[in-house]
């Protein structure tokens, strides 16, 4: 009877020793319930994940860990390939407009500034640049993917014209400049650690507007999506989200704030969707939470875990949310 005894506890002992080592099997994850939503953790990787997104057919997510890319089917999140990209930190993950090109951005901090550039769905390098002389914090393109703007660490905006490979560096920013997006072809807005946006043109780089409400630093900066403007007859708005725990609505050529909204904790990932027209948020304190872009207010709120949240992604189509945290989890979310 004690041999199997010591059988059995030795089988078990060796099924959760299994369990603990296992990558992204939901299997082997705990799920945790809640009336809103269900979140699963489907992932563990090495390092905090700073940033993820789509594939344009939504078929990929690829997820950066510091300086890993791993990408994986969705939804299924198995993982289909990993790379280290040479730098420390990878910030911000891009496709240009016509979806042909993979960007990532980041670099070494307090070293340099580094745009890769890979061929999709291949993923082969094809050109990598240093732009900053620190990390990059995000990359946007002009619609027409002419022109490619970078915010950096260092307090510069660079606007680089794809076509001629010319660069021009800008220092109206006082701070690091986290959030960068282009309004249509010709304006694009910058976000900074200075508490302030300012809303640039194109043609002759110089700032129209002045945009200073935040009372903190402001960490990031989303564009609303196109059905938002039309059904308001608003100029293109941004939310731009900080260490003041605001959300707030701007509409940056009119130079003016429209409203905002305070949070418990501070926001630290900000997704715009467009159906329904709801900001999906992430914190400091492991909340989603999700703000009626009309009223402004939570309309509902889920607490993931002990986890500082660092990206976010949701896909429409299977109403899952993906958050990356700074402990490398990978998190899905099942919203009821």
């Amino acid at each position: 009877m004690c041999m199997i005894i010591r059988i059995i506890f030795a089988q078990l002992l060796l099924s959760f020793l299994h369990c603990g080592v296992v990558h992204a099997s939901p299997t082997c994850m705990d799920v945790d319930s809640h009336d809103d939503g269900e979140v699963r953790q489907v992932g563990q990787l090495v390092g905090s994940i700073n940033t993820m997104s789509f594939s344009p057919d939504s078929r990929t997510l690829i997820i950066a860990a510091d300086s890993r890319l791993h990408l994986y089917h969705f939804p299924e999140m198995t993982e289909i390939h990993q790379l280290d990209v040479g730098i420390k930190q990878i910030l911000d993950i891009k496709f240009s407009p016509d979806g042909e090109r993979l960007f990532v951005g980041g670099g070494d901090p307090g070293t340099r500034g580094v745009i890769i550039e890979y061929s999709w769905p291949a993923v082969v390098e094809l050109n990598r640049s240093q732009l900053h002389r620190d990390v990059i914090w995000q990359l946007a393109f002009s619609q027409d993917g002419t022109w490619l703007v970078t915010g950096g660490q260092d307090h510069a905006v660079n606007v680089t014209n794809r076509e001629t490979r010319k660069t021009t560096a800008l220092s109206e920013h006082s701070g690091p400049v986290r959030g960068v997006v282009f309004l249509d072809e010709t304006t694009f807005v910058t976000s900074s650690e200075d508490g302030s946006l300012r809303t640039w043109s194109i043609d002759t780089l110089n700032v129209a507007k002045i945009l200073e409400h935040h009372i903190d630093a402001v960490h990031g900066m989303v564009l609303a999506a196109k059905n938002w403007n039309e059904q308001n007859q608003f100029d293109d708005t941004v939310f731009s989200f900080g260490a003041d725990r605001t959300i707030r609505y701007w509409q940056p050529i009119r130079g003016r704030m429209v409203r905002f909204i305070r949070l418990p904790a501070r926001p630290t990932s900000v997704v715009a969707m467009a159906e329904p027209m709801e900001l999906l948020i992430g914190d400091t304190s492991g909340n989603l939470h999700w703000v009626d872009m009309r009223s402004a207010k939570i309309i509902r709120s889920i607490h993931v875990g002990s986890y500082w949240i660092e990206s976010l992604c949701f896909s429409p189509v299977e109403q899952l949310v993906i958050v990356g945290t700074h402990k490398g989890a990978v998190l899905r979310v099942k919203v009821n």
